[in-house]
């Protein structure tokens, strides 16, 4: 596994007098390792390590944990507004139910900025699907349409409002636009991007939304509607790559030929000097290769 600190290792051992003196030394008790798990988790419930963590400001539940909570949460918030929505009534009580929530999991369960985060912006996925739902805005794609009264358009309008107000934070706009683009949510993204979400943003692993379409099993309806709103078809990651460098790789065709079609610069390098039709001939997509060379890839 990797990214496993000393502290971890520490923890996971049982060296409850290791894991303070690399507290005191300063040891970052919320890092995590490749698979997300942080001291935490790797301290197998050791009472002593636990307690000695949490009074470092490590959160006082397991990532597995989290999980079932954040499960949980979303069940309960899904199904608060359902039920207001149908009842024609205003979000006030879902929007009381997310702040409650939030100061719970602040307060009481000491969480992280991050786990804050993420649970921010499961409040605002969830409320976006059930919005979807009930038709709340053009930009909301839904397979039916409703006929509705004024007084339940102005119900729908403050949910809308809520939902702004839910991914009004820069930081959940960011995170939430990320996790569209991954979820292959092409409303999502859309509407988020209406609301004056970065098409170009990138998170803690340095990827733009476009570059997670090539990604992700992501559709190329998503990959459109980023490169509409302004996405940069030759910005690059981790390492140099671009969009077009991990679609070509991964074979990834209805995507690769909605990248070129923004006249990507298909002799771009990565920083080990390779180019996207290098990449795909080095893992023979040869359908990749035509569509690279066609569009002016010589090498």
């Amino acid at each position: 596994m990797e990214g496993v600190t000393p502290l971890m290792a520490a923890a996971a051992g049982g060296y409850v007098e290791v894991v303070k003196l690399l507290l005191a030394k300063g040891a970052d008790v919320n890092a995590r390792d490749s698979q997300g798990s942080g001291a935490v988790d790797h301290s197998r419930s050791n009472r002593e390590i636990l307690e000695t963590l949490r009074e470092h400001g490590a959160p006082a539940i397991t990532t597995a944990a989290m999980k079932e909570l954040f499960k949980d949460f979303e069940k309960q918030l899904s199904k608060k507004i359902e039920q207001s929505i149908s009842r024609n009534e205003s979000p006030d009580a879902c929007r009381k139910f997310v702040e409650e929530q939030m100061t719970n999991y602040r307060n009481e369960m000491r969480f992280t900025t991050n786990q804050l985060l993420q649970a921010r912006v499961l409040a605002f996925k969830t409320a976006f699907a059930q919005a979807a739902q009930f038709n709340m805005e053009e930009n909301i794609k839904v397979g039916r349409v409703i006929e509705v009264s004024a007084q339940e358009r102005e119900i729908f309008n403050q949910f809308v409002q809520w939902l702004k107000e839910l991914q009004a934070e820069l930081a959940v706009q960011r995170e939430a636009l990320l996790m569209a683009a991954a979820a292959d949510e092409p409303g999502m993204v859309k509407w988020l991007l209406t609301q004056g979400a970065d098409p170009n943003v990138k998170g803690e692993m340095g990827l733009s939304p476009l570059i997670i379409c090539a990604v992700a099993n992501s559709s190329a309806d998503t990959a459109r509607v980023l490169l509409d709103a302004g996405a940069d078809v030759n910005l690059k990651g981790q390492k140099g790559w671009t969009a077009t460098m991990f679609a070509a790789s991964r074979g990834k065709i209805d995507i690769l030929k909605v990248l070129v079609a923004k006249m990507p610069d298909v002799n771009a390098t990565n920083d080990e000097g390779q180019t996207a039709l290098a990449l795909a001939r080095g893992k023979n997509q040869t359908d990749a290769a035509v569509i690279l060379k066609d569009a002016g890839a010589t090498h």
